[in-house]
């Protein structure tokens, strides 16, 4: 009986062909894209999952948590910053906030991002609250449910939050137009928050003109 091989022209069409199926495949698929999507689902699940249990606590308290009863750093840039501060279970000396949450969460991607928090009002009976992070795709469809695409969310001085939740009675900040303080000193609109961190001159970035101009002596070009 006469035995048939393959030749080598036919393995190496074979061999071409599984290769571009299988780069066609992993282009189709992007791990990346697909690891970033699912980090962002898991930061609006930790989200839900903290406003859930901080209405709890309102229930029980009738007051939502203090920044110092669920986070591990109440400064922002070394300054101390008593309404706004950071969340992360996995941080030395975090609260846990039981029996209402067990551990509190941590941004997936942390050190390099982090949960904000932030309360309105009495510090001693916080009334209101938000909670702030910064996903990894910010084209994120939920970004742009809650207004805070291109991120276009968060409180001063820290701004670039594309989704939150808050308590029922509040509302996130957004802002639709981004102001850079420059090394020249001007305070020059970048429209999007991340067009202003592109921008090679700018030093702080504020979420609007009046607070851009606020405080600095001498005043900024073209400031009231």
């Amino acid at each position: 009986m006469n035995k048939k091989g393959f030749t080598l022209l036919e393995l190496l069409i074979v061999v071409t062909i599984v290769t571009v199926l299988s780069i066609g495949l992993i282009l189709l698929l992007n791990p990346k894209k697909q690891f970033d999507k699912a980090q962002d689902t898991q930061k609006a699940t930790d989200l839900d999952n903290l406003r859930k249990a901080f209405e709890d606590y309102y229930g029980d308290k009738g007051c939502y948590p203090k920044p110092s009863d669920v986070c591990f750093s109440g400064s922002y840039n070394g300054n101390p910053v008593q309404n706004l501060c950071f969340i992360c279970g996995t941080e030395p000396g975090s609260p846990t906030l039981s029996p209402y949450l067990k551990k509190m969460p941590c941004d997936p991607t942390y050190p390099t991002k982090k949960y904000l928090y932030y309360v309105e009002g009495s510090l001693d009976c916080p009334q209101t609250f938000k909670i702030y992070t910064d996903f990894n795709t910010p084209d994120n469809q939920l970004a742009g449910d809650v207004g805070c695409g291109n991120g276009g969310c968060g409180e001063a001085p820290n701004f670039g939050y594309d989704y939150g939740v808050t308590s029922p009675d509040t509302n996130l900040s957004v802002s639709n137009y981004f102001y850079c303080y420059t090394d020249a000193r001007t305070c020059d609109n970048c429209l999007t928050y991340y067009n202003c961190t592109s921008n090679p001159t700018c030093i702080t970035i504020y979420g609007t003109f009046d607070q851009c101009c606020d405080g600095k002596s001498p005043k900024p070009a073209g400031c009231p």
